[in-house]
């Protein structure tokens, strides 16, 4: 008879080194497709700290009017800081219950200490109490917003 006790050794220690390096061919792919992702996370919060906007007018006819078809003329201003490139923006319009936002870009975007004031025009809300900016930026085809950076009144 033949001693097969030593060679079934051996084909069981690579199997389990193969089962291995497949486990860690898994786990490094989760692992880098979840640290490229949050880099771009990072990337966008980081250009969204250094952009500033502020409201320099809006009409006191776009506050407070209850019916129909609300049309804001709403001046916007860029601080400079961040990248020098143009940046989209939502104006948002609120009342005590709701909100809507009408986005800004192309040639409504605003570059480093640019003024622009661009025509919102909304009908889903009345009783408008607050208008708001928050700068966004375009990663990959997706709107990525930031936080408001300035509200009037």
């Amino acid at each position: 008879m033949k001693n097969t006790k030593g060679l079934s050794t051996i084909v069981a220690t690579l199997i389990i080194i193969l089962l291995v390096m497949v486990a860690i061919g898994i786990i490094w792919v989760v692992v880098s497709n979840m640290l490229e992702g949050g880099a771009g996370n990072v990337d966008v919060a980081s250009k969204c700290q250094q952009v500033d906007m502020k409201i320099k007018s809006v009409p006191s006819t776009c506050l407070g009017q209850v019916a129909g078809i609300i049309s804001c003329v709403v001046t916007v201003e860029r601080a400079s800081g961040g990248d020098s490139a143009a940046v989209g923006y939502r104006v948002i319009l609120e009342n005590p219950t709701t909100s809507v936002f009408q986005d800004q870009s192309g040639t409504n975007a605003l570059s480093q200490l640019e003024t622009k004031s661009p025509t919102v025009t909304v009908t889903s809300i009345v009783n408008v109490t607050k208008v708001k900016v928050a700068p966004y930026f375009t990663v990959d085809g997706e709107t990525k917003p930031c936080s408001v950076t300035d509200e009037y009144p």
